[in-house]
């Protein structure tokens, strides 16, 4: 049973709103958050999940090699990494040059993708990043539902069971095991920053939200 002082706590933590910021882009709040963002980065991780393929979409190959944008043709994966490299830069400056490390970029695969990421990162020399900055990690399959009663789904070729990737939230406690987190703790990085395999406009709001995030 709990007790009366518990009971208010839970009731507090259930009813009391943190606080934010309500941004307006391109004004001197929303500004001053992005800048101090930029420099944050120096101390911040980059974790991409891309554990499943683009079936959804009738494509047979992984979601990161689909073109982000018509002009260059570059995919999800290169906007990304680029992404990662200018801030990095951006966050060098921003701190007079005092970097002390390279930002990690991690990748969460499945045992659909890892080999064809690996190919992708390998044959653009990892689009300008270092491969001492990119680490693959590689997530379990488990069986796969067929409905909403459970049902395994089994493969109509085979008659063995379908397995697919276990699911995003793996990549919690993949990190954990992998020892990335204590080895980042270590080195004092402050922040993780996750993202999806296809959200390219992503890296436009992530400086402020990372201000909003230190200053909060």
């Amino acid at each position: 049973m709990l007790s009366s002082y518990r009971l208010l706590f839970l009731i507090q933590a259930i009813l009391v709103v943190p606080s934010g910021e309500v941004l307006t882009f391109g004004d001197d709040n929303y500004i001053k958050y992005e800048e101090t963002g930029v420099k944050q980065i120096k101390n911040a991780a980059f974790v991409l999940v891309v554990g499943g393929l683009g079936e959804r979409l009738g494509y047979n190959g992984i979601k990161v090699t689909l073109p982000m944008e018509t002009t260059t043709g570059a995919c999800f994966l290169q906007h990304y990494i680029e992404s990662i490299l200018s801030l990095s830069e951006a966050s060098c400056w921003k701190a007079q040059g005092e970097c002390r490390r390279e930002v990690p970029f991690v990748i969460m695969t499945s045992d659909d993708t890892y080999a064809k990421t690996l190919q992708l990162l390998e044959s653009n020399s990892y689009f300008g990043m270092k491969i001492t900055q990119v680490k693959l990690l590689k997530q379990e399959k488990v069986a796969c539902l067929a409905d909403n009663d459970a049902s395994l789904a089994v493969d109509p070729h085979n008659k063995y069971i379908q397995t697919k990737p276990h699911g995003h939230g793996d990549v919690h406690s993949i990190l954990y095991s992998s020892g990335l987190l204590q080895e980042w703790k270590d080195v004092g990085l402050r922040c993780v920053m996750f993202f999806q395999d296809t959200n390219g406009l992503l890296f436009k709001a992530i400086p402020v939200a990372l201000g909003v995030s230190a200053t909060k």
